[in-house]
């Protein structure tokens, strides 16, 4: 492997996975994390529009290689096993900030993986900023639970990494249910936790103190509100909270607002930019008063690189002050600025939704839904169940008598559980 080649790391919650992460990152190449827990079929997609010159095994199972790539490692990691003999690694080939760094991979209208190409400056540029606005140290303790092929997994991984602190990696078992995931942030003495709205609450009835060692919870991919914060502040007296906004195209979060007293039906908002980067209200390429609705563009020069196959919807632009290396991204999403300046959020200008903190286009899964051979059209859209969660509900016309089940199978077969 070397600068330009990307290695696909077949990945699986442990210590291999960082292990796998950090080699490939050594030769110069860039990586990107394919979820086991996905339907084969998506990891195949994303396989082939990879063109990855390696596949690197992370998990216990058999190797994975769905047919698209020549040269496999499984990478190993036994906790307490000495050195093993080896022959002296390859010299470290040192990296450009504008060097690709990995790719990530997100909902599209196709149904097909979108590939997003991010380099090391902006991932490096994140850390630094998040380091030195923030008192983390190298005695803290952080934990690996973003989903696998999720990009704010970045942020778990690397954050600790840069500061020498302790990285703590559940098994799936402990995320199987909240008494379980509680006991284990409890039992690991987790201090930085980074979480999205739906995991807390997932966490919601943990009891009163049950996490005395949290002193930061940092909350992004979805909407947070008043009764969110009041439920971490019961489970973690301590904890001081913070909301990230961004998207997989502005790794890893462009803006930031500390949380502060929120009533539980008011929406905390998305904040400010973060060093170098402006959060923008525009209505078409004018800039909105504060109240106005206008789409949230963000401006910067830590954007991903853009899409492996190209950007035909025009999200990414240059920027029209002719700034030397700042572009704009169109987030899609729709906010106002208020007078201090802070950004709140005010929907989707398109149909796309977040499904327990993941995002989805419902444009997609109809996509899928008509690959069925009965289905002969059919409709995706965003419903929330009796707690609040949103939900994704489908109806289908069909040629020929099918059940519910079938079609499940067939979307499970292809799509994320979200």
């Amino acid at each position: 492997l070397g600068r330009g080649d990307v290695a696909a790391v077949h990945a699986e919650r442990g210590p291999a996975l960082v292990t796998a992460v950090l080699a490939t990152l050594r030769t110069g190449a860039a990586f990107a994390l394919l979820d086991r827990a996905h339907p084969r079929e998506r990891r195949r997609l994303i396989a082939e529009a990879l063109g990855a010159r390696a596949w690197l095994e992370t998990g216990a199972d058999a190797p994975q290689t769905l047919g698209t790539t020549p040269e496999v490692a499984r990478v190993v990691t036994a906790p307490g096993a000495g050195p093993a003999p080896r022959p002296a690694p390859a010299a470290e080939v040192p990296a450009h900030p504008a060097d690709t760094a990995y790719v990530a991979f997100t909902s599209g209208t196709t149904g097909t993986p979108k590939g997003v190409v991010g380099a090391h400056g902006p991932l490096a540029h994140f850390a630094d900023w998040y380091t030195a606005t923030f008192d983390v140290t190298a005695g803290d303790r952080f934990a690996l639970s973003s989903g696998l092929s999720h990009d704010p997994l970045l942020r778990d991984l690397f954050v600790p990494l840069v500061l020498g602190a302790r990285l703590h990696i559940p098994g799936a078992g402990d995320l199987a249910t909240p008494e379980a995931y509680g006991a284990w942030l409890r039992r690991e003495r987790i201090t930085v936790l980074h979480l999205t709205p739906p995991t807390v609450r997932f966490l919601s009835g943990l009891g009163d103190g049950c996490l005395p060692d949290l002193r930061y919870a940092f909350l992004g991919g979805d909407v947070l509100g008043g009764r969110e914060t009041a439920v971490l502040r019961r489970l973690a007296p301590d904890v001081r909270l913070v909301g990230f906004y961004g998207a997989t195209e502005t790794p890893q979060a462009p803006a930031w607002h500390p949380v502060g007293e929120t009533a539980p039906d008011e929406s905390v908002p998305l904040g400010r930019g973060i060093d170098g980067t402006q959060l923008l209200v525009l209505r078409g390429t004018t800039p909105a008063a504060a109240g106005e609705l206008g789409e949230i563009v963000v401006r910067s020069p830590y954007l991903a690189d853009g899409y492996l196959d190209g950007d035909p919807q025009g999200r990414f632009a240059v920027d029209p002050a002719g700034r030397p290396g700042v572009r704009l991204y169109r987030t899609g999403d729709l906010g106002r600025h208020r007078t201090d300046g802070t950004v709140v959020f005010a929907g989707r200008a398109d149909r796309q939704v977040k499904v327990r903190g993941h995002r989805v286009d419902p444009a997609g899964v109809e996509h899928v839904l008509r690959a069925h051979p009965a289905v002969t059209d059919a409709v995706v859209t965003a419903v929330r169940d009796a707690t609040g969660e949103t939900l994704l509900a489908a109806w289908a016309v069909t040629g020929r008598p099918v059940t519910g089940e079938e079609l499940r199978a067939h979307l499970a077969e292809r799509l994320p559980a979200a």
